[in-house]
């Protein structure tokens, strides 16, 4: 029983560390994963928010526009009369 039991712990001792570290060494790749998929995630909102920033600065050039136009102001003043 003894002779079956130092078997048991040889064997273990040898494929134990190496499931271990295959264990260790999967953990590792799965949190890189989510890091690399959490930067795309980010990255794609980036994109979303650079075209509403753009859309958002276009209406406000044609809203310049249209507030500076002398016949805008014009139209005002007669309005305020």
């Amino acid at each position: 029983m003894e002779d079956v039991l130092i078997v048991f712990i040889v064997f273990g001792a040898i494929f134990g560390g190496g499931i271990v570290n295959m264990v260790l060494k999967h953990r590792k790749d799965v949190k890189a994963l989510e890091v690399s998929e959490r930067n795309q995630l980010s990255t794609q909102e980036r994109d979303a928010l650079k075209k509403q920033v753009a859309a958002l600065t276009e209406r406000v050039e044609v809203l310049e526009r249209i507030v500076t136009d002398r016949k805008y102001q014009l139209d005002r003043e007669i309005a305020s009369l």
